[in-house]
């Protein structure tokens, strides 16, 4: 079947270029996204997260600070030792901000109860009488709140244990800036139902839950974990998955299956009440350098905390703190640097950025707060491990900053260095030199002759060869041919070298390719009839 038309293939040549590119700048981009985005700051939705974009985030406050020229940087190292200390550190605490102790429950006594339940069940079984009243209390047991303390888990505790003591040793011990501000959430702020690129209606948090992750702003203390022997008595099990050791008066128990911590429950005094209009707080008088009247816009639900380790340094219009300087209690040792508390989060959150008078506000209060000796523009570090933004050390993390970024990068110079060289291999055929039509088994035989020679030490035997070689090559280059058998090539050569000029005859260059003896003088005898050929050939010119 013949078609109506012809299909042509394009040669090899011209498509593999693209193909090469293609794969040489795909290689190049998938390594450039895998170092310049792995530390970048994360895509966050309508949350109250330092790097969001919604009302209740705090995108609006870092671009504020690098317009006004300071040095601003996010830490999400959980023990920040890749981030140089600041000059102000800035948590900010949000309602899944990862505040308390990883285990919902008790790990190492939920295992003892468990194990208490199962000797419970199989006394149960022993007895026919007794084997409901077991049931109903096994039944009981486990949809009974977990006891932490000899104090049972209200309704309104859900899944707390305690605040992490990772956090908490930060905060107070550990921290990433000469001065820190913790910012106390205030909204419980989500996507839209409809559309989750879109912020949905905050409501306010509730007072119970702002407590538990107020919580982190005092110590924590640990010690291990006692052990316990397993033994067959189910009684002794029973008793030892009772409850944990009491805790002191004002203090809270939990345990995380390797040791016991202790906590204080601080009764914080969280108020939220509606105001209208602008509003001028004032400074505490001789505890901040805060101006006496400082006017900071309108702030809807002005939210307000006080607390027995809280010392306020600016105070709302009915003298309730906004700013609080967090102290320890106890006689146990204070913070490391000064701590604030900023009680409503709209103070430095996006929601300034609606009136220039909040944002003046918002720039004031971190001038105020921002360590003595502090340059004129102050550096800011955002820690997001207070967020669930946090990463841990892994080899990615590590080979995209320095000093291991030099390996990467040297990938990204080979891989252009061999793209180069694909480019460089591809263009037009290089023209062959025509010369005599020799099959490849001519090429084959005439390889083998020569290594032959070269084993049997017979080179110096082709000088002969080569000089008449040369000479018909000089002979045929300007048309002469033997007339007959007479006729002698060797004198025809010396008479065209005589009037070419040739420096030496023919005839005396054949007589030395005819007597060598090695190697070494035969190319010195080949150096010369080249030479003879070069200057008859630039004379003919």
């Amino acid at each position: 079947m013949k078609l109506p038309f012809s299909l042509s293939v394009p040669e090899t040549r011209a498509w593999l270029p693209a193909v090469a590119l293609i794969l040489c700048l795909s290689m190049i981009a998938i390594a450039a996204v895998a170092l310049f985005t792995v530390g970048a700051d994360p895509e966050s939705g309508p949350a109250s997260l330092p790097t969001s974009i919604a009302a209740q985030g705090y995108q609006g406050l870092k671009r504020m600070l690098v317009a006004r020229g300071h040095e601003t940087s996010t830490n999400r190292f959980e023990d920040g030792s890749e981030v140089s200390r600041a000059d102000i550190e800035i948590i900010t605490l949000n309602n899944d901000g990862g505040v308390y102790n990883a285990a919902g429950t008790s790990a190492h006594f939920r295992k003892k109860a468990q194990e208490a339940s199962a000797s419970a069940s199989s006394a149960s079984e022993a007895s026919e009488q007794a084997s409901q009243p077991a049931s109903d209390a096994a039944s009981s047991a486990q949809s009974a709140p977990v006891k932490v303390s000899s104090e049972l888990y209200t309704a309104d505790d859900g899944d707390f244990t305690g605040p992490d003591k990772r956090r908490s040793d930060h905060i107070l011990y550990h921290p990433l800036g000469r001065v820190v501000i913790v910012v106390a959430p205030k909204w419980e702020s989500g996507p839209a139902p409809g559309n989750p690129r879109w912020a949905g209606t905050p409501a306010m948090i509730s007072a119970p839950q702002l407590r538990r992750m107020l919580a982190v702003l005092a110590p924590v203390s640990s010690q291990p974990l006692p052990d316990t022997d397993d033994d067959d008595d189910g009684a002794s099990s029973s008793a030892s998955a009772a409850a944990l050791p009491p805790a002191p008066p004002g203090k809270g128990v939990y345990d995380d299956g390797d040791a016991i911590f202790t906590y204080d429950k601080v009764p914080y005094d969280v108020r939220q009440a509606h105001t209208e209009g602008p509003l001028t707080v004032h400074g505490v008088a001789g505890q901040s350098a805060f101006p006496l009247d400082m006017a900071v816009g309108a702030i809807g639900d002005l939210q307000t905390i006080s607390g027995p380790n809280l010392a306020p340094v600016l105070v709302s219009p009915d003298g309730r703190p906004l700013i609080s300087r967090v102290t320890v209690t106890d006689g146990r040792q204070q913070p490391k640097v000064p701590v604030y508390l900023v009680s409503d989060p709209d103070l430095l959150n996006n929601q300034v950025l609606s009136d220039p008078r909040r944002v003046v506000a918002a720039l004031e209060i971190l001038d105020r707060l921002s360590p003595a000796g502090a340059k004129k523009r102050p550096s800011v570090v955002f820690n997001l491990t207070f967020n669930n933004l946090s990463f841990d050390h892994d080899l990615l993390h590590a080979l995209s900053r320095p000093p291991f970024i030099a390996v990467p990068l040297g990938v990204l110079i080979i891989g252009l260095a061999l793209m180069w060289a694909a480019f460089a291999r591809f263009g037009p055929p290089v023209a062959e030199e025509e010369g005599a039509a020799l099959g490849r088994g001519v090429r084959v035989l005439a390889d083998n002759a020569a290594r032959l020679m070269a084993i049997s030490l017979k080179e110096a035997k082709l000088g002969p060869a080569y000089a008449g070689m040369v000479r018909d090559e000089v002979l045929r280059a300007r048309g002469h041919r033997l007339l007959g058998p007479n006729d002698s090539p060797d004198e025809l050569a010396d008479r065209i070298g005589t009037l070419y000029g040739a420096s030496e005859s023919y005839t005396a260059l054949k007589s030395k390719a005819s007597n060598l003896l090695t190697v070494h003088q035969l190319i010195d005898v080949v150096q010369k009839l080249h030479a003879w050929k070069t200057e008859i050939d630039r004379a003919n010119i």
